[in-house]
C-alpha cells in the first residue's frame, strides 16, 4: 500500500474500471476538513474504497474531486460529525453516517 500525505492508496488498472487511476483506501489523518487530491503520481483519483474514512469521528466536511466516479460501501461509516460531502464543482449528499452499506456511483 502506497502513501500520499494522510492517504493510503492503490493503483487501479483493471477491466472493471475504464481507465487507470488511484483508489483512496484509507484516510489516516484527523482533520475536520479534508480535500481529496485530484491526482497522485500523475494519475487521477477515481475512487474511494470500502471503509476508507470509517470512524473518522472528527471529520466534518470533505471535498471530493470530480474525477471520483465510485465510492465504496461504508466509506463514511461512523463519521458522526460529517454533515455533507461536496464535489469540486457542486454538492451531492450522502447519508452522513453511510449506514446503508451501499456502493455509490457518481
Amino acid at each position: 500500500m502506497a502513501r500520499f500525505m494522510d492517504f493510503e492508496y492503490r493503483y487501479i488498472d483493471s477491466e472493471l474500471f475504464l481507465e487507470k487511476g488511484i483508489c483512496i483506501n484509507k484516510y489516516l489523518g484527523s482533520e475536520t476538513s479534508v480535500i481529496v487530491p485530484t491526482q497522485i503520481d500523475d494519475l487521477p483519483v477515481t475512487s474511494i474504497g470500502k471503509s476508507a474514512f470509517e470512524d473518522c469521528r472528527s471529520l466534518e466536511s470533505i471535498k471530493i474531486p470530480d474525477s471520483v466516479t465510485f465510492i465504496g460501501e461504508s466509506a463514511f461509516s461512523g463519521c458522526t460529525g460529517l454533515g455533507a460531502v461536496s464535489s469540486m464543482n457542486g454538492m451531492f449528499l450522502l447519508d452522513s453516517a453511510d449506514e446503508t452499506g451501499d456502493d455509490y456511483e457518481i
